[in-house]
């Protein structure tokens, strides 16, 4: 996928949020604290479809980690 492409696909952090049904601040501290990978586009922080689908597994991960040690 060409870097054209790929700016095109990818997600500003509200597109994000309101996919995921949280606040834009609950997105935002996720790429300060490195858990949602992005970058800088202009004023606009900018998430790759790929690294969305990364920190959902990363998340469905640790969730059924949890599950089964109770």
């Amino acid at each position: 996928m060409d870097m054209l492409q790929e700016v095109a696909q990818s997600l500003d952090l509200e597109e994000v949020a309101e996919h995921l049904g949280v606040s834009y601040q609950t997105i935002f501290r996720r790429v300060q604290d490195g858990s949602i990978k992005a970058w800088r586009m202009g004023r606009k922080w900018m998430v790759r479809p790929e690294d969305l689908r990364a920190y959902l597994a990363r998340c469905y991960q640790e969730s059924t980690n949890v599950a089964s040690v109770r």
